[in-house]
């Protein structure tokens, strides 16, 4: 993950606010602890009406049958507890046998050494140019993946569409 990083937050503890009292020092890990809380506590509700793999908007699917050319329009698809942009893309897939089309979910953290504008920029404040809080960076790409065959791109896949030779 990133070094110094520390979330304490368990959903079997059943902890559903920190309470926060004067005189006490925060604590970074607080300030995660509330973020994972309230994404758990979303999530439940958004499990409960969407399923992975679900379109919200978007995402239209063309396929032509001879060449296995994919068309998918650009697309909001919910997973892992939130609605997610997806890109438009092309690819071809094999024209004969069954063939999931879905998403590909990658996370990568970023810190102020890949993206600079993560210091500290107020001038004239003690900690100015120092490194602030990394950033956890989600993104979906559409992909396909076949029998014991795929499009070999990276990510965890969630399918939304199948699709069966001779479309």
């Amino acid at each position: 993950m990133i070094e110094r990083y520390y979330n304490l937050f368990d959903p079997a503890k059943h902890y559903t606010q920190l309470l926060f009292r004067a005189g006490d020092g925060l604590q970074s890990r607080e300030l995660n602890e509330i973020q994972s809380t309230l994404m758990h506590r979303l999530q439940g509700v958004a499990d409960a009406l969407l399923k992975d793999g679900d379109i919200v908007s978007g995402a239209n699917l063309q396929i032509d049958a001879d060449t296995g050319l994919v068309t998918l329009e650009a697309g909001r698809v919910y997973l892992r507890g939130a609605v997610r942009e997806v890109p438009a893309t092309t690819f071809t897939v094999p024209t004969t046998g069954r063939i999931a089309i879905g998403v590909r979910f990658t996370t990568r953290t970023v810190t102020e050494l890949e993206d600079p504008n993560l210091r500290e920029p107020a001038v004239g404040v003690r900690n100015y140019q120092e490194p602030g809080a990394g950033r956890l960076q989600e993104t979906l790409a559409w992909g396909w993946e076949g029998a014991g065959i795929s499009d070999g791109q990276p990510g965890g896949g969630c399918p939304v569409f199948c699709v069966w030779g001779g479309f």
